[in-house]
């Protein structure tokens, strides 16, 4: 497991996944049933997403101090940092 949090695995398959649940949730029902309408579909909704703005983002980055339990830093650029457990 340790290998997958250093290359960061966990994060994007979990980003992909929330991803695809939020496209197949919200898009319109497709024209057809084949694989390329429903993506086309996917596609607009997943478009439509603005980006998001430096000011808007913030990253919970693994926090170990020396000698206590593991936790969770919040970094956010506009606050600074917090630590959440």
């Amino acid at each position: 497991m340790a290998f997958y949090d250093q290359v960061g695995t966990i994060r994007d398959v979990i980003q992909s996944h929330l991803l695809q649940v939020l496209a197949n949730l919200v898009m319109e029902p497709p024209v057809r049933t084949d694989s390329e309408s429903v993506r086309d579909e996917k596609a607009k909704i997943l478009k439509a997403i603005p980006p998001l703005e430096a000011k808007n983002r913030a990253w919970a980055v693994p926090w170990v101090p020396h000698g206590a339990r593991r936790g969770l830093v919040l970094v956010d650029p506009a606050a600074g940092a917090r630590l959440v457990r």
